[in-house]
């Protein structure tokens, strides 16, 4: 289980990093998105794969997809928060942080 958490952290934290970075660097240009997606073409594709992998090694340990995917979507939220941080120095508000509490009571509520 702990090895689909690393994996998904990882293919959460590299998607979410591209996307800051295309926000913060690439310019406002269609041609130079067009550009940048193609070359990000091989990263999202590593993305996909890890995260085929993470879902199905952490399907196999709790035999409920849904809880695989609330699980999914608190750390893809997490690493959000560190990638705009890191990108935007932005700080979560209190109302990010209730939005997380509300995921990981909504995913203990569906575990039960």
């Amino acid at each position: 289980m702990t090895l689909s958490i690393f994996i998904l952290v990882g293919a959460f934290f590299l998607a979410n990093s591209v996307f800051a970075y295309q926000v913060k660097f690439v310019g406002q240009d269609f041609s130079d998105l067009i550009k940048y997606q193609l070359y990000v073409l091989p990263i999202f594709f590593v993305v996909n794969l890890l995260l085929g992998f993470g879902f199905k090694i952490a399907y196999k340990y709790l035999n409920n997809m849904t809880v695989v995917l609330a699980m999914s979507k608190g750390i893809e939220i997490t690493a959000l928060l560190v990638v705009s941080y890191l990108f935007f120095s932005e700080l979560p508000t209190w109302k990010t942080f209730l939005g997380l509490g509300f995921i990981v009571s909504g995913l203990t509520l569906v575990k039960m």
